[in-house]
């Protein structure tokens, strides 16, 4: 099991803004729930702030299962199958020299850059001044069962506006990640108008399609 947790420097954003009492109880909350224990929120505004927080750490959880079952697999290879590895590995360093070797005679005149890795699509993905409008919708759809539509829908309309060269306000900031951005939000919106926002169960669910 388990026995440590990560707590993200950003989360010092979110216990800024909220009383020192609930701040202690939200802590508490974060602690429980890193043992297997789930505490209710005692308000919306605890329930708001810490929602995300539990996601965030259910991720961590699965990638720290992820990579144990990884090593328990690599540590029960035997020396055959590591063998078979290496072999294939200089086998694909060989077909990559010759691959670079034909490539540089075909091309007399024409510089030729052969990569050795392949692109990730997640890290174009990630260059967000390049989204189209569906990239962002995409993104806060994810998130859907975290926040309530009508929040969803207001960040949406807010962040998608266009300046006159047709850039939506998002890619104008330096940086960008969505998930922290709903986060504040969020509690922002609470801490402002102290008033229950709609639940996912709400019979007139809003979409950021609406």
């Amino acid at each position: 099991m388990k026995k440590s947790f990560i707590i993200y420097s950003d989360f010092k954003a979110t216990l800024d803004k909220l009383p020192n009492e609930d701040a202690g109880k939200l802590f508490k909350m974060i602690v429980d729930f890193s043992n297997g224990i789930e505490t209710e929120p005692e308000s919306l505004i605890l329930d708001v702030v810490f929602t995300p927080i539990r996601q965030q750490m259910i991720r961590d959880i699965d990638k720290y299962e992820n990579e144990i079952k990884k090593r328990k697999q690599a540590g029960s290879l035997g020396g055959k199958a590591k063998a078979k590895t290496l072999a294939s590995a200089r086998s694909a360093k060989q077909v990559l020299a010759s691959a670079k070797q034909s490539l540089a005679n075909v091309a007399d005149n024409v510089n030729v850059t052969v990569n050795d890795t392949v692109t990730d699509t997640d890290n174009v993905k990630s260059n967000f001044k390049k989204w189209s409008i569906d990239d962002f919708k995409n993104e806060i759809t994810i998130n859907r069962k975290t926040y309530p539509d009508l929040t969803l829908k207001k960040f949406f309309n807010y962040w998608s506006e266009k300046d006159a060269k047709g850039k939506m306000r998002f890619q104008l900031q330096k940086t960008w990640e969505t998930s922290k951005r709903l986060s504040n939000w969020a509690t922002n919106n609470i801490s402002k108008n102290n008033q229950e926002l709609p639940t996912r169960s709400s019979g007139n669910k809003i979409t950021i399609n609406d």
